[in-house]
């Protein structure tokens, strides 16, 4: 009866162990690199087997062909394995989110490429005495996206994982009304059935809509700016074309940048690389004569562009300083306190033509647009 019993031995067990450990490894190293599952089993393995026999004749090579031909790189494996050392870091984060005295949430709605609202809830908290932020959840809103149906998602959530509102303290959000309106917004339904949250716009929101205001004139570049981009970008004759023009030119870039609303960094790379390029889009359009050539062979016109697309430099850096983890509302106040202080002082140095920290415009001014 014994024989028939496999009872592993300690020896064994260890060995399964690590192999199970080496299992994990791998797919999270496929998980981390964002590559396809099925690479696991058609590139990966085939790989290890070709190196195994730059030690054929070895007395290990045997035993390191054979853990490779157990280890199971499927891709239905590996999908079980992610999935798994997901579900496990997602509880992880719970549970310290749980265990927290103090916690902190940050709302943000939008939608995904295809038209999908997807619904994100970020929490800070307290982690063996230090401050933590991990992505909580992540949500599919099915129907619509009023406050009512954002708050109750969350309230879902909280529910469902067994998170307190009480521990809760500070809510942080974007400017959209269905999330900060005082009435039927979720910030209206919170203060109502949770008063004890401080609820607060998102400063790096407000300060991306700021950055939107611009006056008239501004805004007819920035109109003129975004129709030639999208002349040369809708057409691949013309986007070939232009390339090659700046090639033969040989410029330091040979493609435009399209102009997208809801990146908050586009419209300023959007203006530079244009402005780069400013000579080689006035010979394309003449060449097909489009009606915006004359505002590229025009220096007063060109002054500003140029002088935007120093502004929005300045603007896309402090966007960038606001960004990232384990910033601190002081941090994101101190920027922008900063950035307004350097404003006045270019305001002065512009009133005194003075554009040292103005470089494009500057090499307008000094060079008449060439």
């Amino acid at each position: 009866m014994e024989r028939f019993l496999k009872i592993p031995s300690e020896t064994s067990a260890k060995k399964r162990k690590r192999f199970i450990n080496s299992s994990f490894l791998d797919k999270y190293g496929i998980a981390d690199q964002k590559r396809p599952f099925t690479e696991g089993e058609t590139i990966i393995k085939p790989a290890l087997k070709n190196f195994c026999e730059v030690f054929e004749g070895e007395p290990f090579a045997k035993k390191i062909l054979e853990a490779v031909d157990e280890a199971s790189l499927s891709n239905n494996t590996i999908t079980r394995r992610i999935q798994g050392i997901a579900a496990d870091l997602k509880e992880q984060s719970l549970e310290d989110f749980r265990n927290s005295p103090w916690t902190a949430l940050a709302l943000d709605e939008s939608n995904d490429i295809s038209a999908q609202p997807q619904f994100l809830i970020f929490g800070r908290f307290l982690k063996e005495s230090s401050v933590t932020e991990e992505l909580l959840a992540c949500i599919s809103l099915e129907s619509t996206t009023r406050g009512e149906d954002i708050f109750n998602a969350i309230d879902k959530f909280f529910t469902e994982n067994n998170l307190d509102w009480s521990k809760v303290i500070e809510c942080s959000m974007d400017g959209a009304p269905s999330m900060m309106g005082k009435n039927i917004g979720v910030r209206g339904i919170l203060s109502r059935k949770h008063p004890h949250i401080n609820i607060n716009h998102c400063i790096i929101h407000g300060q991306s809509l700021a950055s939107k205001d611009m006056s008239p004139n501004f805004s007819d570049v920035m109109q003129v700016v975004i129709s030639t981009v999208n002349y040369v970008k809708a057409r691949d004759l013309n986007s070939r074309m232009c390339k090659q023009l700046c090639i033969t030119e040989n410029s330091n870039h040979n493609t435009l940048l399209m102009h997208t609303a809801v990146r908050w960094l586009s419209r300023g790379k959007t203006l530079k690389r244009v402005f780069l390029l400013r000579r080689e889009l006035a010979t394309f359009l003449q060449d097909q004569g489009h009606k915006n050539a004359c505002y590229f062979c025009d220096p007063h016109f060109l002054a500003h562009p140029a002088l935007l697309t120093d502004v929005f430099e300045h603007v896309n850096k402090l966007n960038t300083e606001l960004q990232g983890k384990g910033k601190f509302v002081f941090d994101l106040q101190g920027a922008i306190k900063a950035l307004s202080a350097s404003c006045r002082y270019y305001e002065k140095k512009l009133k005194l033509i003075s554009f040292l920290s103005f470089p494009s415009l500057l090499g307008i001014y000094s060079y008449k647009g060439y």
